[in-house]
């Protein structure tokens, strides 16, 4: 069976057109769901179920075929990691991961990353398995946990409030937490790297604790780990697209986006909307930012939620999501609610896109045709002597042309032409919507030559022969087949 290939998440990641409002929520497979708790019972433990590719796809599956998520996101779970490396990891029923706990430097030099992709073979192929059974439109994402929180686990033997114990080792013994975080960053490029290979679309990267560190701190235990992933991970995929969620950012999201060189970033609930629109979605496409509990509340409240979210950041590149994971006790009804309220607001945005789109495309033909047309008449302009009834008539032609059909058509397109940029693409789309505005600034040049051309006519001044409007007929033309190509090719 032929599938489609066009990923409107994957497409907005990579900063092209937002002309779709994609839409999935982190821990989209998990316990609010009746399939995954039969699916999780059936496995008998919760890394037994992350370690069957057979049902681990099963339950990465069960949200799409549910709710038709514009993304899936592997089953398994950051810690999958530090258990391949060597540390005892458990989760026990009702309380959470448990490990045996890092106290020193000794430790973290038995940790073993040097075959974290051979002892994770299972999860490597999990992905392949889902890659497979997705519809072709849905966007694979694989994941790691981030250095910083990974480590935090680590170190506490399991999850704390502020993640204390890994703050004060850090402190107490800096080399030591360096040492471990080197580990998990090669470990971690290695693990992501076998999941793209494998058939993921994208990665993410959660950072959950780095909120709770100092701006020193962030700056050494968070962006400069993710920077090297990142780096170490395109330096065997090049073309790999990287979501960074650092939790608590805040004002250092900038910072964070800037100086790591992920395609898109995570947004918690906690975030200024305003700030985060103005300071970090100018950089790149953002992902978010809907509180989870207002999830579980639904009705009115998850409405205003919604609609205060797609307010917020729908301008832009943007990926509705939950500013973090979804809770076990949400109502899937809620989830629906949710789902369906971001699609209608997605096929009204998409019908504007739509209409958008089709004016600026027959403005630029209109506007296209005129030059084209206009020396066209001058060559023929050239012949008639000046004052003769055939030159008058050329001039009304001429003016005519200008006036009513390209000056108009040259403000059109440049007006929904900067309304599909801004209000739907972002200058951020890379390197072809670059070469399509200097198209157009080409075409702008030519019609202001053309202009001046016209005055000269119209006072019986010119002074150009008629081979040189029959050269410069050919200059519209060769800019057009440029714009005809480069929309076919690479089209909004």
């Amino acid at each position: 069976m032929t599938k489609n290939t066009t990923k409107p998440l994957l497409e907005v990641l990579k900063g092209n057109a937002n002309s779709s409002l994609p839409v999935w929520m982190m821990r989209q497979a998990g316990r609010y769901l009746p399939e995954y708790r039969a699916t999780r019972a059936q496995a008998g433990s919760f890394l037994d179920l992350c370690y069957s590719p057979e049902l681990a796809t099963e339950v990465t599956l069960q949200p799409i075929r549910r709710f038709g998520f514009d993304a899936a996101i592997l089953f398994s779970d950051i810690l999958v990691v530090p258990d391949a490396m060597g540390q005892a990891v458990r989760f026990e029923e009702g309380i959470g991961p448990r490990l045996d706990p890092i106290e020193d430097g000794q430790a973290i030099r038995q940790l073993d990353e040097s075959n974290v992709v051979g002892r994770l073979a299972p999860v490597i192929e999990a992905v392949a398995r889902i890659r497979d059974a997705l519809p072709g439109e849905t966007t694979l994402l694989g994941f790691c946990g981030a250095p910083w929180t990974v480590a935090s686990y680590m170190i506490a033997g399991r999850g704390t409030a502020e993640q204390a114990p890994a703050r004060v080792f850090s402190y107490r013994e800096p080399a030591g937490m360096e040492m471990l975080v080197d580990k998990l960053v090669r470990a971690s490029i290695d693990y992501l790297v076998a999941q793209l290979k494998a058939g993921a679309d994208a990665v993410q990267i959660f950072d959950t604790w780095g909120g709770m560190l100092t701006d020193s701190q962030f700056e050494r235990f968070v962006v400069e780990p993710t920077r090297r992933i990142v780096d170490g991970v395109r330096a065997q995929v090049t073309d790999a697209v990287i979501i960074g969620f650092p939790r608590g950012g805040g004002s250092r999201m900038p910072d964070y986006f800037h100086r790591t060189g992920v395609n898109a970033v995570g947004i918690d609930w906690m975030a200024d909307r305003d700030f985060v629109r103005e300071q970090v979605q100018t950089i790149g496409p953002v992902q978010g930012n809907l509180d989870p509990l207002c999830l579980v509340v639904g009705g009115d409240a998850l409405d205003r939620e919604i609609d205060l979210v797609l307010d917020a950041f729908s301008g832009g590149p943007f990926v509705f999501n939950l500013g973090h994971g979804i809770v076990p006790e949400t109502p899937i009804e809620h989830v629906e609610q949710m789902v369906a309220r971001v699609r209608a607001f997605r096929s009204r945005d998409v019908s504007m896109y739509e209409w958008v789109k089709a004016l600026h495309v027959i403005s630029v033909i209109s506007w296209m045709a005129g030059l084209l047309y206009l020396p066209r008449l001058f060559v023929y302009h050239c012949d008639a002597s000046p004052g003769s009834v055939q030159s008058e008539t050329f001039k009304v032609m001429e003016r005519r042309l200008m006036k009513a059909i390209m000056t108009p058509a040259m403000i059109a397109s440049w007006v929904f032409g900067l309304w599909l940029v801004f209000g739907f693409i972002g200058l951020d789309a890379g390197g072809w919507l670059h070469l399509k505005l200097a198209a157009v600034v080409g075409l702008s040049a030519f019609h202001g030559f053309c202009a001046k051309w016209l005055k000269a006519f119209a006072g019986d001044k010119n002074d150009r022969p008629a081979r040189f409007f029959r050269f410069m007929n050919e200059v519209p033309t060769l800019i057009m087949i440029i714009v005809v190509v480069l929309v076919i090719v690479k089209p909004f």
